[in-house]
């Protein structure tokens, strides 16, 4: 689902402080076209929300091969090296140039010639976070602040991994031995082989903040988008459902956090439920900035007093919210200890009722306690459908009708130059039989207002396309709430 251009982003956030924060998005965007590819879909890249530089993919990559496709266009046609995996899933990655008519661009090289064939070549994680050392040595000014959001690909499907983590997991150097004795099957090696690479790359992006001076006053957040998919090695603890769920095995995911100059010098583990969404109320607070569109209330709620205090607030948290387009609409709301969840895209016959749970009690929600608690159980239904219904307003009536359709003022402009066109062609056919009037006289108006109908047409056409392209269910995050 594209993300509207009128949303607030982080990288509009930390703008409004004014204190000349640069921003960069690395890796998988997955909300929208880079360009108009002349399909009808609202062109929404990270440079139009909020972002100063990108070097992202549109959607899903394989986890090994960085670049395995590119467009051919006609500057780049003969100079389209591809990668060597090139099965499904082939995206390529993207940066801006304003000299192209689509004012983005895509590499056009095979990854691994660029790295001189190392040890190291085809790696997306490792990739990737080149890509930003690159930009964070060559382009950053590192006297200024900065927020870069970087989302790698890894551990995705297609689930390949690089050859040397691939063979350290089956030696023993990255992996433990099986508990029973027994080997880990190729696909195992794979997928745990991309886990060791990620940790690998973690470990060298911060170790590329501390070298540079700027790791004691910078906020690590590093998370995952959903729980383990089904048909992966992944595992969810005995968490029920998976990725796509809005069962805890499908939203409940580990968070690591750093920030030495807040977070105090003790690590700690912490219960308090935290969700994505209060990344941007908790910079609005930092930076102490105000929503630009402060008649739209925000999801999540600021957890700096989290990280100050070691992990725990006096009070309750705001609910929590997560809604899933798969079969159906699978909603679920956290209440602190208590979830309801409605239709969980894994369900089958009676299981997809409306059920209530105590997290505390029951954190693999078997015990269905809506009989128990009827009050609790009505109350909270009725919270999250206002709160599913804000969702769609936000994302279908308030951003994508107004804003997305009509883009600029010079839109209102046209729009009323062609209903008064109309108007005008109404009132002279009106004219024609009062007056007795020819057709002929009539001739050039009839003909404006032949065109004006036929170009109004299109345009509700174009508009009831993009509805049916906006209304396809999106696939990857269990969470279609936040725009982060």
């Amino acid at each position: 689902m594209p993300l509207p251009l009128s949303t607030f982003t982080i990288a509009e956030a930390v703008k409004k402080a004014d204190v000349g924060y640069q921003t960069a998005f690395f890796g998988k965007w997955h909300i929208g076209d880079f360009w108009d590819k002349g399909e009808g879909n609202p062109v929404s890249n990270p440079i139009l929300n909020g972002f100063d530089y990108m070097f992202a993919s549109e959607g899903n990559m394989p986890t090994a091969t960085p670049n395995c496709d590119c467009e051919a266009f006609a500057d780049t046609v003969d100079t389209c090296v591809k990668g060597t995996y090139t099965r499904s899933f082939c995206k390529t990655y993207w940066y801006q140039n304003d000299s192209r008519s689509t004012d983005v661009q895509n590499i056009s090289y095979k990854v691994d010639a660029s790295y001189n064939n190392d040890a190291r070549n085809e790696r997306n994680t490792f990739f990737l976070i080149t890509k930003f050392e690159e930009w964070l040595t060559n382009t950053a000014d590192l006297s200024k602040p900065m927020l870069v959001a970087l989302f790698i690909h890894a551990p995705h499907t297609e689930i390949v991994s690089n050859q040397a983590f691939y063979d350290g997991c089956n030696n023993g150097t990255y992996c433990k031995p099986r508990a029973d004795g027994t080997n880990y099957t190729d696909e195992e090696l794979h997928y745990w082989g991309l886990i060791a690479d990620i940790d690998s790359q973690i470990g060298r992006l911060r170790e590329l903040l501390k070298v540079h001076g700027i790791s004691n006053n910078t906020w690590l957040w590093f998370t995952s988008d959903n729980g383990a998919a089904s048909y992966s090695p992944g595992r969810t603890n005995g968490l029920r459902g998976w990725k796509n769920d809005v069962w805890e095995g499908g939203i409940r995911v580990p968070t690591i956090m750093e920030w030495p100059a807040v977070i105090p010098d003790d690590s700690f583990v912490s219960d308090y439920p935290v969700v994505t969404h209060d990344l941007l109320p908790t910079l609005l607070e930092v930076l102490a900035v105000e929503s630009d569109t402060p008649d739209w209330e925000l999801d999540g709620q600021s957890i700096l007093e989290v990280l100050e205090t070691g992990g725990m607030l006096n009070e309750s948290r705001k609910p929590m919210g997560f809604a899933y387009l798969g079969q159906g609409v699978s909603l679920s709301y956290i209440d602190m200890d208590w979830k309801l969840v409605e239709n969980s895209n894994g369900c089958e016959g009676s299981e997809c009722d409306a059920a209530l749970y105590n997290l505390l009690d029951d954190p693999y929600e078997e015990d269905d306690l809506s009989a128990v608690y009827p009050d609790r159980f009505e109350s909270m239904q009725d919270a999250m459908q206002d709160w599913y219904k804000s969702v769609l307003k936000s994302q279908v009536s308030d951003s994508r009708c107004i804003v997305d359709r009509l883009k600029s003022y010079w839109e209102y402009v046209v729009i009323g130059i062609a209903a008064g066109i109309v108007l005008c062609c109404c009132i002279l056919c009106i004219a024609k039989f009062v007056f007795k009037l020819t057709w002929a006289s009539l001739g050039t108006c009839c003909f404006c207002c032949q065109r004006v109908t036929e170009e109004t047409q299109k345009e509700m056409e174009m508009a009831t396309n993009m509805d049916d392209h906006e209304k396809k269910p999106n696939d990857n995050n269990a969470d279609t709430s936040t725009a982060i």
